[in-house]
């Protein structure tokens, strides 16, 4: 990894900088920063990079940003073991040892302190939400919406599936998630070495994950059309911006035009990169045996290869333009992630989705409720179920109608710009 240098006295400088701590293990993190960051750039801001390595380096270095790679390097293992934390798997365990959180933190604090920058925006990347308090540089996060105080707030949250029981059945779903709502922001749990780094740093300890993930400001990625917390209700330090979603400078290959050509439904089928392998294979097995037209995007959950053969009629590949393919499909099927239904929406697509944690059922819900998509519960997934689904939506011209109205307040909304708008203003 070629490492660049690192600016010495930015804010001498007649624009603002800013440091980017992306978490590179994950494509919608690494590339939801790269579009908040491309905007700060078009208005005269300099924005350099950070991460602790990750696949996903290259998606900034390809957009021209400065990057500097930091150690330690957040290992394969250890983000395998950090993503089954983010969905439900592994809840109350320690994300990162004493150890771990102090070496990533020193070498935070030098980055900082050599680069100076007006404010940090830390993404996924826990560490720096120490780091950058104990350096006292202002901090930015930009969040789903399902993953902040005032959503638990206003009582949106419903009960994840991953907590469901036969107690929790007894109750009526209201009581369930008017439970959730009151119970899910006191939640104490998996922040005890967190806490003892941060009181060492003289950070403020965090109560919850929200604490963890709330910045100085608070940007929401999300319409409020669609999540349903109102504008008007928020904190002084949280803002509406939109929809944020990658637009990656990839080509639409020839195969995709060609099987989106034939006759008969068109099926896009991805889940990010955060979706367990299962799923994804549970999902595509199903669409590749339908007879269907069906395009999958395997990304880095599965080689393509491990869905051979496939017939003439489907294609497989790692990474695709997503809103461009979803343009050209009749059903979109996804696991809920924010970018996956982002390009969705962006496109006018119905969507069928599983969802694997509490944002991704928060998030298939709310298009469930907007009418242009369903969620199937994760307890009832199966092939058989998935083709069933798809079928319904793409034979109800309803969902199609819901999705181009969500279409268009997509279309409306520059979320990028609005978020570099949001973080200058607050910078200044």
């Amino acid at each position: 990894m070629t490492k660049s240098q690192i600016h010495k006295h930015p804010l001498l400088k007649p624009h603002p900088c800013l440091a980017f701590f992306a978490y590179a293990y994950n494509l919608a993190e690494a590339t939801r920063a790269v579009e908040v960051a491309g905007a700060l750039r078009e208005r005269g801001a300099e924005v350099h990079f950070f991460t602790h390595g990750g696949p996903h380096e290259s998606r900034i270095i390809e957009a021209g940003f400065p990057l500097t790679t930091l150690q330690p390097l957040i290992t394969p293992e250890k983000s395998a073991f950090l993503m089954e934390i983010d969905q439900g798997r592994r809840i109350g365990r320690q994300p990162f040892t004493t150890a771990e959180l102090t070496a990533y933190i020193e070498s935070e604090l030098a980055a900082l302190r050599e680069l100076r920058p007006a404010a940090v925006y830390a993404g996924m990347n826990l560490p720096c939400s120490i780091s950058a308090r104990a350096a006292g540089i202002p901090l930015i996060y930009l969040m789903s919406t399902p993953g902040t105080y005032p959503y638990f707030h206003h009582g949106l949250a419903t009960l994840p599936e991953s907590l469901e029981n036969r107690l929790t059945f007894l109750l009526p779903r209201r009581w369930r998630d008017r439970l959730f709502n009151r119970l899910a922001p006191r939640f104490y749990a998996g922040l005890r070495n967190y806490n003892r780094v941060a009181r060492r740093y003289g950070a403020p300890p965090a109560r919850t994950i929200l604490d963890v993930v709330t910045g100085d400001l608070t940007l929401l990625a999300d319409l409020p059309e669609l999540s349903g917390l109102p504008a008007e209700s928020l904190p002084d330090n949280y803002r509406h911006v939109g929809p944020v979603f990658a637009h990656l400078p990839l080509p639409v290959p020839d195969e995709v035009r060609r099987i989106f050509s034939r006759p008969g439904l068109k099926v896009f089928c991805a889940m990010g990169s955060s979706a367990p392998a299962r799923v994804l294979r549970t999902a595509a097995l199903a669409l590749r045996d339908s007879g269907h037209n069906v395009v999958i995007a395997t990304t880095s959950i599965l080689d393509p290869a491990d869905l051979a053969p496939l017939p003439e009629n489907v294609y497989a590949t790692r990474y695709l333009p997503a809103p461009q393919v979803n343009e050209m499909a009749d059903v979109a099927v996804t696991h809920g992630g924010q970018g996956t239904l982002q390009t969705a929406c962006w496109a006018g697509t119905p969507v069928v989705g599983v969802a694997l944690q509490f944002e991704q059922q928060s998030n298939l819900d709310a298009l469930a409720r907007a009418g242009m998509g369903v969620r199937i519960p994760l307890r009832a997934f199966t092939g058989e179920r998935l083709l069933a689904e798809v079928e319904r939506v793409a034979g109800n011209p309803r969902y199609r109608q819901n999705a181009q109205r969500i279409q268009t307040l997509f279309r409306s909304t520059d979320g990028p710009a609005n978020a570099a708008e949001a973080i200058l203003a607050f910078i200044r």
